[in-house]
């Protein structure tokens, strides 16, 4: 027996799911998950300190003027932008058709909550790449997102 296979193009999908179901899922996982990650970081980063014989006040200091280039710091920049890239890929899964608008909202929610917290720790210009980073981690995330769905 032959049968026939039709050459018809594949129909679009619909994708399940919504802007606000997006943008909270991915905000949970951004926002929460740096937090708790920036507290076992810093926790961590203030015994490699008291370990090394630095007072009390000193270890405060430390944390609370942090040099942007340090490797600590470079180690929990990468850690955090990994996870706005799986906050921007988780966001857009969830998005269904609007994820352009989906991710934006959540780069606004993520910038807000890192200039938020950071400002009294970083400089206004590195605060604006720390934003542009993370910006684009979200993006980038979204992104492999559509390419593998697509």
């Amino acid at each position: 027996m032959i049968h026939e296979v039709e050459n018809s193009p594949k129909s679009p999908q619909i994708r399940e799911g919504s802007v606000t179901k997006g943008v909270i899922w991915g905000s949970i996982v951004d926002v929460v998950g740096t937090t708790i990650f920036g507290l076992i970081f810093g926790i961590g980063y203030a015994t490699i300190l008291a370990s090394q014989g630095l007072s009390e006040q000193k270890i405060i200091e430390s944390l609370a003027q942090v040099d942007m280039f340090s490797i600590y710091n470079l180690i929990a920049t990468s850690v955090g932008l990994l996870i706005s890239f799986y906050a921007g890929y988780l966001c857009a899964k969830k998005s269904g058709e609007g994820i352009k608008k989906s991710i934006t909202i959540l780069c606004f929610v993520s910038c807000f909550f890192g200039i938020a917290v950071g400002v009294t720790v970083f400089s206004l210009s590195e605060l604006v790449v720390l934003s542009v980073l993370t910006i684009g981690a979200i993006m980038f995330g979204a992104n492999r997102w559509e390419v593998k769905s697509a």
